[in-house]
């Protein structure tokens, strides 16, 4: 066997034996459903009531991947334009204890639930915007719902992944039953500009989101960290990394209502890469922030 077919055939087995440690989902299925968008606020799009609005068809998609597009490229299976939404069912096997990164983004808005608990709370009026979760869960089948709205165009996108993150993840506890997210990644590009340490609005509306979630529990320190790729020099990229946690820290602070909660910040640059920087594609993963919720 020539080394080329050798490396090849390694390459194989390793994007094989990464998808046997990925979860597994059934069919996501559920009802679409009509919003009544003359009730509609800036905010979430979800509520109970959602539960009761008027059913207009029914979804079945083996898998969500509908990256951002205009109204001109319509949405899958849906003929409305806007004031739409649906509530999908499906059933998620982790075949190994480990750490898993879940992966949600939207326009308007989405949420993610398993095992009947708020994983990822997406669900605000916004452009498309992304959250990453990383947890702790042990070998089993969990219950997933899907929460996803669309209130007025002219931009549509859902998508939703999962991963196998880690084997040693001693640092994030199962979410159930706490429900606490002990770990959460962000892309920087979520949060700011290219080269940037100042929030986008984006970045603002993704960490109002997360204080919502958070700012009511019995939560004692908040660990922020940046990092960026290896492009540039390393004092340029620990500066930058230090300065984006250091503005995500005083916003927080400044937002929060209990005052007890700690807020530490740490910038790294291009240490601990979790992707490879020599792709575009791994480059885009280890600019990132990372919030460690304590």
């Amino acid at each position: 066997m020539s080394k080329i077919a050798y490396v090849f055939g390694l390459l194989l087995f390793c994007i094989s034996l990464q998808a046997q440690q990925d979860p597994q989902f059934s069919q996501f299925e559920g009802k679409l459903m009509k919003i009544p968008i003359k009730k509609m606020k800036f905010g979430p799009s979800y509520s109970e009531a959602a539960l009761s609005y008027d059913s207009i068809g029914f979804i079945s998609w083996p898998k969500i991947h509908i990256p951002n597009r205009t109204i001109k490229q319509g949405f899958p299976d849906v003929t409305r334009t806007q004031g739409f939404c649906m509530l999908l069912n499906s059933t998620m096997v982790i075949n190994e204890d480990a750490c898993y990164e879940f992966i949600l983004a939207s326009d308007d808005g989405s949420i993610l639930w398993i095992d009947n608990k708020k994983i990822i709370d997406n669900d605000r009026t916004h452009a498309m915007l992304e959250k990453r979760d990383t947890f702790k869960l042990t070998v089993g089948t969990y219950p997933i719902q899907l929460w996803y709205a669309q209130v007025y165009p002219d931009q549509y996108g859902f998508v939703f992944d999962a991963h196998y993150y880690t084997a040693d993840c001693p640092a994030m506890p199962n979410p159930f039953p706490d429900n606490i997210s002990r770990l959460i990644n962000i892309e920087s590009s979520v949060l700011f500009d290219h080269d940037s340490s100042v929030l986008s609005q984006n970045g603002k509306e993704a960490i109002d989101s997360l204080i919502i979630d958070i700012d009511r529990l019995p939560i004692k320190e908040i660990v922020i960290t940046g990092f960026t790729d290896d492009t540039g020099t390393e004092t340029y990229n620990l500066d930058l990394s230090l300065a984006r946690s250091t503005i995500l820290k005083d916003y927080f602070l400044s937002q929060f209502e209990n005052p007890s909660i700690t807020v530490k910040a740490y910038g790294l640059g291009e240490q601990r890469p979790i992707a490879d920087n020599a792709t575009e594609a791994g480059r885009k993963l280890n600019r990132r922030v990372e919030i460690a919720i304590k």
